[in-house]
């Protein structure tokens, strides 16, 4: 809720531990499930294991309202 976006965090590395795939980590950077899982496609990731009642279940959640962070109030966050 902070964040108003869907994020996605890959497998990392197991030489390197740098993730393989990180998104959604700017405010209001990926406000559809939809939108995230296109993106991974676009970088050469499948999304896979989502089951219905979990998709349900996430835009269910993402479609609550939430005012301001302290930081968008302060202009600190854009």
């Amino acid at each position: 809720p902070p964040l108003r976006t869907f994020f996605l965090q890959g497998i990392p590395h197991p030489v390197t531990d740098d993730c393989a795939l990180w998104l959604g980590v700017f405010l209001e950077e990926y406000t559809t499930l939809e939108s995230i899982i296109e993106k991974a496609r676009v970088e050469g990731y499948e999304v896979r294991g989502l089951k219905q009642e979990m998709m349900v279940a996430m835009i269910k959640e993402s479609g609550k309202s939430t005012p301001p962070s302290l930081g968008e109030r302060l202009g600190t966050v854009r």
